[in-house]
């Protein structure tokens, strides 16, 4: 969560939970579920951020828009939301004894909406600038993959060819995960959030889908770029303008 908590939308959910207040200080702890969609068509909303007052503690909802909060307080409490391109959701509830569902829809935020498109516009005139092969996988084919880990998705929906580092030692913070480029192996440079990660897809194995929202892979697996639903409303908040492109 950066500095700006998501254009100060805690601001709103810390004066929602000062109004209700807190409970007692030994509280018995409850489990909070439910799932966020969107206001205007119903659909599940994955990677929306879930929190609970003015808490930085936060889960992310998963590929079915649902979440899961545990040992969160009894007593009055705001569960709210937000989403890459979304407004905030707030909604207050008592939690008693035993689970509580708590289901919130998400309208889309016009303003958000323009910023994250116009960053994405700069990115994607990188993208084809760049000389030689380079595909794109957007966050609606990445949540729909069922894949287990990033690494998973871009071996079964990026055509790479997972072979044995025969020759080749893991260096760094990468793994050892290694594709076929022009029939050899070679581990891909992988950055996420423009920062360079590690070589081989073994450091996406931490990735979920949901947490993603861009995939941008170069020269048939040799560079693999990742960008987070975070880092593109960061990215969007702060006009950030990508670095230029170099692949080996």
């Amino acid at each position: 969560m950066n500095a700006s908590r998501w254009y100060n939308i805690a601001c709103a959910a810390a004066l929602a939970a000062v109004a209700l207040a807190a409970g007692p200080a030994r509280a018995q702890r409850v489990t909070v579920s439910g799932q966020v969609t969107d206001a205007d068509n119903g659909q599940p909303v994955a990677g929306a951020f879930i929190h609970v007052d003015d808490d930085d503690r936060e889960v992310m909802t998963d590929v079915q828009g649902r979440f899961t909060l545990r040992r969160v307080p009894q007593g009055d409490r705001v569960i709210w939301a937000t989403a890459l391109g979304y407004g905030v959701e707030a909604q207050p509830v008592t939690l008693g004894s035993g689970s509580a569902t708590v289901n919130l829809a998400l309208r889309r935020d016009p303003v958000r909406l323009a910023a994250i498109t116009a960053t994405v516009n700069r990115f994607e005139s990188r993208r084809r600038s760049f000389g030689g092969s380079a595909r794109l996988m957007t966050d609606r084919e990445i949540t729909n993959s069922a894949a287990r880990d990033m690494r998973d998705f871009l071996l079964v929906r990026a055509g790479l060819s997972r072979v044995q580092c025969v020759g080749i030692s893991a260096g760094g913070s990468g793994g050892s995960d290694c594709v076929s480029l022009r029939g050899r192996p070679a581990q891909p440079v992988v950055y996420v959030d423009e920062v360079r990660w590690g070589d081989g897809l073994g450091v996406l194995a931490t990735y979920r889908p949901e947490e993603v929202a861009r995939v941008e892979v170069y020269g048939g697996g040799q560079q693999v770029r990742v960008y987070t639903r975070w880092f593109l409303e960061w990215a969007a908040n702060h006009n950030f303008h990508p670095l230029p492109l170099v692949v080996s």
